[in-house]
């Protein structure tokens, strides 16, 4: 008898000392992300290494892992569920704090593997410091100059896009080609070590249909080290969306830093399908930021826009609207809770905050071409 209490009595010690541990630190590595350079070097060094460990043995199954981990979580956590009040129905309690106790460890072990292989990604230095960009101030006219640029360049590689009857872009490439196309992108940039140069897996998801109602097109998991796509993206999204969860596996954690290194990469792209897809994504950010300011400027520069290019936007809203609803937003939500967890201020406000990027860029290139 006293034999089994004692075995209890280790069994309860052990996972209150553990569940100690991993609170404290996670509590640790959340306070040494604000210590000057630390971020960057542990992003570079530990981070890095553990991210390639764990994505070398995810690339080789050939069906999306994080798709597999998200289906075996919920069936855990619906069969918890319904064993904790199955015991509270006939008064278990042991069987009710030994499931809690389970499933407390299983989520603190996730949120330390999270925190070493991520969580200093959001405090390091941002991609313009990167490519060697000096930031500058963003006012209208020069938001309206870069506009304009870009709005040239959209219409123009717009007009090698294949289109369907209803003017939907038609994409050439399966997810796993375009992944491909946009890593011979990445290996032509220079970031000094910024972004990590080992590949992961750019995988299609099988229940994209079911993904698409929680307004979820991408995602880069670190905790299986691969990158999940949406095979429901509208077309011409394809390129920037895996341009931009690939800069989050290379270290680009915060969204407006994956945003840009996508647009930066593909506007130099000679694939006129990748150009196209990062220069309709800076025209639209562009428009929208012009359009708080001058709605008069806005009017002219949108109808400037080809009418393909007006269509397709319309159309793409269209697509989007219909997976619209209320487990969008509570997914939404929980991303912003996220985001704002790690550091991101504006949380999902973020994935649009790139106008300063963009045109510092423009600039930056702008510069360069004149000799300054």
């Amino acid at each position: 008898m006293n034999g089994v209490k004692n075995e209890k009595i280790l069994k309860y010690t052990f996972l209150s000392v553990l569940i100690g541990t991993l609170i404290v630190f996670i509590i640790t590595v959340n306070l040494l992300v604000h210590i000057d350079g630390l971020a960057e070097n542990i992003t570079r060094t530990f981070a890095r290494k553990l991210n390639y460990l764990i994505s070398r043995v995810t690339i080789c199954v050939p069906f999306s892992v994080t798709e597999f981990s998200v289906c075996v979580l919920v069936f855990v956590i619906v069969a918890a569920i319904a064993f904790i009040i199955y015991s509270l129905v006939k008064k278990r309690w042991k069987n009710i704090l030994d499931t809690v106790l389970a499933l407390t460890v299983a989520v603190l072990i996730a949120v330390s593997v999270f925190n070493m292989t991520s969580t200093f990604g959001y405090y390091r230095d941002d991609v313009l410091t990167a490519f060697g960009i000096e930031e500058t101030d963003v006012n209208e006219e020069r938001i309206d100059e870069a506009l304009r640029y870009y709005i040239s360049k959209l219409n123009e590689t717009e007009k090698s896009v294949q289109r369907d009857d209803e003017g939907n872009p038609i994409c050439p490439y399966t997810v796993e080609e375009m992944a491909e196309l946009v890593y011979g992108e990445y290996e032509r940039l220079d970031t000094g070590g910024y972004l990590a140069s080992h590949r992961v897996g750019v995988k299609p998801v099988a229940m994209s249909e079911i993904m698409a109602y929680t307004g979820i097109i991408g995602v880069c998991m670190p905790l299986t080290g691969e990158i999940s796509i949406n095979a429901k993206a509208y077309p011409s999204a394809f390129p920037e969306l895996i341009a931009h969860e690939i800069a989050h596996s290379k270290g680009a954690h915060r969204e407006n830093d994956a945003n840009f290194t996508a647009y930066y990469l593909l506007l130099k792209s000679e694939n006129d399908f990748l150009s196209y897809s990062a220069a309709n994504s800076v025209v639209n950010v562009l428009l929208s930021s012009l359009k708080k300011t001058d709605e008069d400027m806005f009017e002219e520069r949108y109808f400037s826009v080809s009418e393909n290019v007006r269509n397709e936007w319309k159309l793409e809203s269209k697509y989007y609207a219909k997976y619209n609803g209320f487990i969008e937003k509570i997914s939404e939500a929980i991303n912003n809770i996220f985001l704002k967890s790690n550091g991101v201020q504006n949380g999902t406000a973020s994935y649009s905050d790139t106008v300063k990027y963009i045109i510092s860029a423009f600039y930056h290139e702008k510069g360069a071409q004149i000799g300054l």
